[in-house]
């Protein structure tokens, strides 16, 4: 016999199994309750869409899932999950821990030398200010050598966050094959500023929100210190460079062979004419 909490909790009111509408919205209406831990939100709802009868229960489960959390931004992110098992819905909520660094202090012989860089950057389209609250927000490195100074970002908790694309990268055996008769070699190498050649997503770009004692800024371009950076950016240079057989990209550095100096310099044109088009 099922007690009156059960029904209430189940929805197995008579008045429901009547009113196949009404049962329906009161099953889209179910939110996670004060404290209610994912798994027994879940279970809440699984059974729910189960006295529904949905043609589709699965797709209306991963739904209400959704809809029924209560922490707002993890909600848009659950949102933005390509794939919504009920598995990597868990996992998402278990691992989300969204981490918002204080601006680390800056010695005051820099201020001017940090402030002068970050409004050159700014200036060149890779950063850009950030207003509204974000959940992601790291810290700065400043690398001040020999009057050469960079900033970097420090995304430690994010790049554990992040999901690895695991896009193959060319092997030393692999490139060494592909160049075999090769008489006539160039190497392009993009290292300073490669990665900023290539433009990120808006929504990505939220993701790389960084403190500094001026306020908060995001990168518009492909971050360096991230775990995806190389393999998005070989990714890139590979599509990039997909119709021209003698070039191999790798990493930041584009390897050319060819047999003869014509087809060489041809080859290089064609290199150039690619990269002037995107860039």
């Amino acid at each position: 016999m099922v007690s009156v909490s059960e029904q209430e909790d189940r929805g197995f009111e008579n008045r429901f199994f009547e009113d196949p509408l009404r049962m329906s919205a009161w099953c889209r209406k179910i939110k996670q309750k004060q404290h209610e831990e994912f798994q027994e939100l879940y279970t809440r709802l699984k059974l729910a869409a189960e006295d529904c009868n949905y043609d589709k229960p699965e797709r209306i489960l991963r739904d209400n899932i959704v809809q029924g959390i209560n922490d707002k931004p993890l909600q848009e992110r659950l949102l933005r999950e390509t794939s919504r098992k009920q598995k990597t819905l868990q996992e998402i909520v278990n691992n989300y821990a969204p981490s918002v660094a204080v601006a680390r202090k800056i010695p005051l012989v820099l201020h001017d030398k940090v402030k002068a860089e970050l409004n050159r950057i700014e200036n060149m389209s890779v950063i850009t200010k950030v207003e509204p609250l974000t959940e992601w927000v790291s810290n700065i490195i400043v690398i001040d050598n020999h009057n050469k100074l960079r900033i970097c970002i420090d995304p430690r908790p994010l790049t554990e966050a992040i999901k690895i694309p695991h896009y193959p990268i060319p092997s030393a055996d692999r490139l060494m094959t592909n160049l075999q008769g090769s008489t006539v070699f160039s190497i392009f190498d993009l290292k300073k500023n490669g990665f900023w050649q290539l433009a990120s997503d808006e929504e990505s770009s939220y993701l790389t929100a960084f403190a500094t004692p001026w306020g908060r800024y995001r990168l518009l371009v492909l971050p360096y210190g991230l775990n995806n950076s190389p393999e998005e950016f070989q990714k890139a240079t590979e599509e990039m460079l997909k119709n021209e057989p003698n070039v191999i990209p790798y990493f930041d550095d584009i390897c050319i062979g060819s047999k003869t100096m014509e087809e060489h310099c041809q080859t290089l044109r064609n290199v150039l004419n690619i990269a002037r088009k995107i860039i």
